[in-house]
């Protein structure tokens, strides 16, 4: 950097999920140079409720991913109903996220996040799948690049200026870099577990997004682009070990105590085995750390997965990221706009499910507010849209 004055930063990026793809597209559209490490070979399932919230199509178009993810974009979810206990309802049409007709999709991470990771080697990224990082190298006290095993085995050093965790929610880069520094992070016991698998035969109605709260936990069901429906929930941890992390068990004695979840997903046959992913927390994470390394989708913050908005988070995060990038005459300063930019998007949606999460755990509230949501559209519509960082926008009938 101190040689070749004006030269555009190098862009390492770990993790090709919708957010490490979607900066990769966009910074390779734009002139940089960019490596998109992925320690997965795809395609591969992911845990994820893949629902597709419709303001993400803006972003598939400004992508250019469309066309791509067309073929599979067919099962479109109009509205999401959620279903407490005692069988009471009450339903959120998808219109109120997008300010218009537009409806979301159940596509699956097994065909959108390939679709992603292709478009962005032929948008010139330079792509490392099957590659593991394993570690961060640093110059000083500034982390200069990633140390990365390929799928040969081979153990390299891929240099950058800009470093991305885009991992998920563990964060691992940037943990990885606070334990090479002897900065530690304290350990975290998981507070809830999730699990996820394709069904095969179940009779939710098509267009529909349904969620289901049970005792310690929610879970939901829609349709993905195969046919099947994708059915992922999360449970307190210390109820999953209370059936031994068994998701089976926890399925048939946890989820299914829903009524609605129980006619539904009852009959269902499942496609492959259950995927499990421990979850630490919620909230507001780290976007930026020192001072050249930056964390994106999950790996900054994780959103309740009830708000139907982890992959919309993922994008627009990305395309957060990429525009402080893109905007900032010196790379030192994307620090500064980036976490100004992210903070101000994220930070009062993120307290709004936080506030809700907290009401959800309750088995009384979940019961007594769902049958109240019903009844006060105004107020459900508020709460919908506050997820989405909307509360404040014109609002749409």
């Amino acid at each position: 950097m101190h040689k070749t004055s004006n030269r555009k930063p190098t862009i390492a990026i770990a993790g090709a999920g919708p957010a490490g793809s979607s900066i990769a597209i966009l910074l390779s559209k734009a002139g940089f140079n960019v490596s998109l490490v992925e320690k997965a070979a795809f395609p591969r399932h992911k845990l994820c409720g893949e629902f597709v919230s419709p303001e993400c199509l803006s972003h598939f178009e400004e992508l250019g991913v469309s066309e791509k993810l067309h073929p599979f974009s067919s099962e479109k979810i109009v509205s999401t109903t959620f279903y407490s206990l005692d069988g009471a309802s009450a339903s959120v049409p998808t219109k109120w996220f997008s300010g218009g007709e537009f409806g979301a999709i159940g596509l699956s991470r097994y065909t959108m996040d390939e679709v992603l990771f292709r478009h962005a080697e032929e948008a010139g990224a330079e792509v490392l799948e099957e590659c593991a990082v394993k570690g961060v190298t640093f110059d000083g006290e500034t982390p200069n690049g990633f140390l990365c095993k390929g799928k040969d085995g081979e153990v390299f050093e891929l240099a950058s200026d800009i470093l991305v965790d885009a991992t998920g929610r563990g964060a691992s880069i940037v943990s990885m870099a606070r334990k090479e520094r002897g900065l530690g992070i304290k350990p975290e016991k998981p507070k809830w577990v999730g699990f996820k698998a394709h069904f095969a035969g179940t009779i939710n109605p098509p267009g529909v997004c349904e969620i289901y709260f049970f005792n310690g936990g929610y879970g939901g069901v829609n349709f993905v682009e195969n046919g099947d429906a994708n059915v992922c929930f999360l449970v307190r941890s210390d109820v999953a070990r209370e059936y031994g992390g068994d998701a089976g068990a926890v399925f048939e004695k946890c989820l299914l105590e829903n009524p609605r979840a129980a006619e539904v997903l009852g009959s269902g046959k499942q496609s492959f085995a259950w995927i499990a992913v421990s979850v630490p927390g919620f909230g507001m994470g780290s976007p930026a750390n020192f001072g050249n390394m930056f964390a994106v989708g999950d790996a900054a913050s994780f959103i309740d997965p009830f708000t139907g908005s982890g992959i919309l988070l993922a994008l627009e995060s990305g395309k957060l990221f990429s525009q402080a990038v893109i905007n900032s005459a010196d790379y030192k300063n994307i620090s500064d706009v980036y976490t100004r930019l992210y903070r101000k998007e994220f930070t009062s949606r993120l307290k709004i499910s936080s506030m809700m999460r907290t009401l959800a755990n309750s088995e009384k509230f979940t019961n007594v507010g769902v049958k109240t949501l019903s009844r006060i559209t105004p107020l459900l519509r508020l709460l919908a849209r506050g997820t989405r960082g909307g509360v404040f926008r014109p609002r749409q009938t």
